[in-house]
């Protein structure tokens, strides 16, 4: 059983793949976390508020300017 898990183990190679993604995963981590701690004083704190945001309707989605700016082209070109 030892012999086994000592021959099992990653090649160099693998070894710094692993690393390199476990640093990169950290470092999305960090970011995450900077923006939510940037993000938390713009929320609101009380109960009454928080409920408020909760039942308010989901937003439309707003059209594209892109799709405006091309009806206003074919109309008036």
């Amino acid at each position: 059983m030892r012999y086994t898990q000592i021959c099992d183990g990653p090649t160099e190679d693998e070894f710094s793949v692993r690393v390199a993604e476990i640093e990169r995963l950290l470092g999305e981590a960090d970011r995450l976390s900077q923006m939510e701690r940037s993000m938390r004083p713009a929320r609101p704190d009380d109960a009454t508020a928080i409920r408020m945001l909760a039942v308010l309707p989901c937003p439309q989605p707003i059209m594209l300017e892109a799709s405006r700016l091309a009806s206003l082209a074919e109309e008036h070109l």
